[in-house]
C-alpha cells in the first residue's frame, strides 16, 4: 500500500516538475523561516534567566531616529519610573563600556575600559554572586568598586582586596 503511494508520488513529480520544484523551494523557505524564528527567540529570551526574579525584570531601551537602541538613559529616569508608575517597585541605574580608567594601587598602573557603574541596589535586585565581601554594602560608600577575581590578582596579588584602602582611580 505505501509503496504504491509513492510510486503515485514521484510519477506525479517527475510529470509536473515545475510545482514540486514550486512546493519543495517554499517548503524550505517556511522550515528554514521556522527555525530562524525560532532560534531568535531562543537568544532573546535567554537573558538574565539566572537571576531569582528574573520574570519581573525589565530592561529599558531608548531609540533615536538612524541609531541602534541603547541602554543610555537619562539619570532621572529611575527615579522618575519610581514616583510616576505604581507597577514599578525598584529601579537600578547602569552606565559604562565608554570610559577608560587609570586605576593604581602601589606602583602597579595601568588603564582599565568596559568598567559599568551600578546604583548601591543592583545586588538588592540582581542575584549576582560575590566570591569576598557583602552585597548590601559593596557599592553604598562613593567610589567604591566590585572586581572580578582577575582584575583582584593584577592589582592585589595574593593580599586580600577587601580590607585595602590604598586605592586610586583617576578619570582619563
Amino acid at each position: 500500500m505505501l509503496s504504491n503511494y509513492l510510486k503515485t508520488t514521484l510519477r506525479l513529480m517527475v510529470r509536473e516538475r515545475a510545482y514540486t520544484i514550486i512546493h519543495l523551494v517554499g517548503l524550505a523557505l517556511g522550515l528554514g523561516t521556522c527555525l530562524v524564528i525560532g532560534q531568535f527567540v531562543r537568544h532573546e529570551t535567554s537573558f538574565d534567566g539566572f537571576h531569582e526574579n528574573a520574570d519581573q525584570l525589565v530592561r529599558v531601551l531608548s531609540t533615536s531616529p538612524g541609531r541602534t537602541p541603547g541602554v543610555n538613559q537619562p539619570s532621572t529616569l529611575g527615579p522618575t519610573l519610581l514616583e510616576e508608575l505604581p507597577g514599578v517597585e525598584a529601579s537600578v541605574r547602569f552606565d559604562g563600556g565608554r570610559y577608560d580608567i587609570l586605576m593604581a594601587v602601589g606602583e602597579t598602573r595601568d588603564y582599565e575600559n568596559g568598567l559599568i557603574y551600578a546604583d548601591a541596589n543592583v545586588f538588592e535586585e540582581f542575584s549576582f554572586l560575590l566570591q569576598q565581601g557583602d552585597p548590601a554594602t559593596a557599592l553604598v560608600e562613593p567610589y567604591s568598586i566590585v572586581i572580578t577575581p582577575a582584575i583582584a590578582r593584577k592589582y592585589f596579588g595574593e593580599t586580600d582586596p577587601v580590607t585595602r584602602s590604598d586605592c586610586e582611580t583617576a578619570w582619563i
